[in-house]
């Protein structure tokens, strides 16, 4: 098998602690022995890891022992979990399953401080990805296909390697090997691509899955270019949190970005065609996961208030708008962090109530609604339920603001 990784990822790996997720099948089998024929040589510590889903019954049962004395043979830590009970009555049992065994194989390379994920994607794994994401429609960022190193620590040591590789070289070495029965299941959309669409393809068209292959790496150096691009065109635009009109901390969203409204809406319009799609990819490398539209990306025009997508909401107060990850909630008590001592007798800290009244001290203003304050003072409406206030009944003494927080008393 010709691995050959680059020099890059060889130095991305040596003196690295590898987890190697082994399901059983041939593609898994080689990839472990491979790294375990050249671990010395390669400067990598191994351990196997293997999810039993409990979908096949005695198949999967086998599957896990087949593995497990495989890690013996090698004499390699092993690492395994059964999810037959947390996948019974599962509306989407290959996405949740995928979630649970993604979330194990995280758990164990953050228990035994592995510093990689090693999964056995190959190059046919690359074409059909590609072949699906073009048949949906994709962007940039889809044509780039399955990375060689995610951000999480995943690496997939074998996309420049096709499977009728991995056989001989299976072969070649005496490899035995497991077969899911469920992969000759053509129902399933990526087993249809697989065993019927890729394999017409490769034979009208001889070298598709390799030409696949090679525009997914094109792919992913131009997303690294473009995005560098983006970088310097949308980064001064953000607001630092030192500027935003509330403490960060109050946010029940960790990942959010504020801009100044009219300057990103100049500078896009000043880009031109081709800025808005700019813009959007640049988001999605900042963890924001908004999917183009059939023709012009979903969050333009940008919107004078509120826009909520899938994954991202927008939001407009005053002269700021305002990006949430809405799957990067916070789980805290903000409120465990405001002092409590020293309190006006009746006082207590909380968050707000509807009917709330606000007079800022030394403002000389007139008593008016907090609601109307916050308005007033830019706090965006997804953050006011979370800055704590010191309430006497319905009259609010004081807003928090960052001297309030101190986690050293």
């Amino acid at each position: 098998m010709n691995v050959q990784l680059s020099c890059d990822a060889l130095k991305s790996i040596y003196g690295k602690r590898i987890l190697l997720a082994v399901s059983g099948g041939l593609d898994s089998v080689c990839m472990l022995d491979y790294f375990a024929r050249n671990a010395l040589e390669l400067g990598v510590t191994l351990a196997v890891a293997h999810v039993d889903h409990g979908i096949r019954g005695a198949e999967s049962a086998g599957d896990a022992e087949f593995v497990r004395q495989l890690a013996n043979k090698y004499a390699l830590p092993f690492y395994f979990i059964n999810l037959g009970n947390q996948l019974v009555n599962v509306p989407n049992v290959e996405e949740r399953a995928r979630e649970l065994r993604y979330e194990f194989l995280h758990k164990c390379k953050n228990e035994g401080n592995y510093d990689f994920i090693a999964t056995a994607h190959h190059g046919d794994d690359q074409a059909e990805t590609l072949y699906m994401r073009l048949a949906r429609g994709t962007s940039l960022v889809g044509l780039r296909g399955v990375k060689q190193f995610r951000e999480d620590g995943v690496f997939r040591p074998l996309l420049h390697v096709f499977r009728k590789d991995l056989k001989e070289y299976a072969i070649r070495n005496s490899l035995a090997w497991r077969e899911d029965c469920t992969n000759n299941d053509s129902t399933y959309r990526r087993n249809f691509v697989r065993n019927v669409v890729l394999p017409e393809l490769e034979c009208r068209s001889p070298g598709f899955k390799l030409a696949m292959s090679n525009v997914a790496e094109l792919s992913a150096s131009v997303l690294e270019k473009v995005l560098q691009k983006a970088e310097i065109e949308f980064s001064s635009l953000v607001v630092p949190k030192m500027d935003w009109p509330f403490y960060s901390e109050c946010s029940p969203f960790a990942n959010v970005l504020a801009f100044r409204f009219n300057k990103l809406d100049e500078l896009l319009k000043r880009l031109g065609a081709g800025g808005e799609e700019l813009f959007r990819l640049w988001l999605t490398s900042k963890g924001f996961d908004i999917a183009p539209g059939s023709v012009r990306s979903p969050i333009f025009p940008l919107p004078e208030r509120r826009l909520d997508l899938k994954f991202v909401r927008l939001e407009k107060s005053l002269d700021l708008l305002w990006f949430m990850d809405l799957r990067s909630i916070r789980k805290f008590d903000i409120l465990y962090f405001c002092k409590a001592k020293n309190l006006p007798e009746g006082a207590v800290w909380r968050n707000r109530y509807d009917g709330d009244f606000y007079s800022p001290p030394g403002m000389h203003c007139k008593r008016r609604k907090l609601s109307k304050w916050l308005q007033e003072n830019g706090i965006p409406p997804f953050v006011r339920d979370f800055i704590p206030v010191l309430a006497l009944e319905n009259n609010v003494l004081r807003v928090a603001t960052l001297s309030d927080f101190d986690l050293n008393k």
